[in-house]
C-alpha cells in the first residue's frame, strides 16, 4: 500500500490532532493493533 499526504495538511493535521500523517500510516500495519467502536448511533457504528 502507497501512502501519499499534502505536508501543509499534514502540519494542520498534527497541530488539531497531535497526530502526524506518518504516525498514522504506521498503524495501518501495526499487527497489534485493536479497533474498538465507541458507540452506536441510529444502528450506525462511530
Amino acid at each position: 500500500m502507497t501512502f501519499e499526504w499534502d505536508e501543509i495538511k499534514n502540519e494542520a493535521n498534527k497541530a488539531k490532532h497531535g497526530v502526524s500523517f506518518n504516525a498514522a500510516k504506521m498503524i495501518s500495519f501495526d499487527p497489534h493493533c485493536l479497533t474498538l467502536f465507541d458507540q452506536t448511533i441510529d444502528s450506525e457504528d462511530r
